[in-house]
């Protein structure tokens, strides 16, 4: 079975190094980010294995809940 795992901030950057390296090794991706249009690009990129989910994490309330709906779509998160 492949891990799961959640990356926060996965629209740029190392978040999104991260995101796509995982996904080459065979991991479920669960990305999170603020820009919305760039959490499709990586969806489309990427094509499969990705869950992707708002996040903005000045807003802590609303990030962990947002963090547990990733974690439904994905039925769990290894890392």
């Amino acid at each position: 079975m492949s891990s799961k795992v959640a990356i926060i901030g996965a629209t740029s950057g190392i978040g999104r190094a991260l995101a796509i390296e995982f996904h080459k090794r065979g991991a479920v991706v669960g990305a999170t980010g603020r820009r919305l249009e760039r959490l499709e690009e990586l969806k489309q990129e990427l094509d499969s294995r990705i869950y992707t989910e708002y996040m903005d994490v000045t807003e802590m309330d609303a990030a962990i809940d947002q963090l547990e709906q990733l974690k439904k779509k994905m039925g769990c998160i290894d890392r």
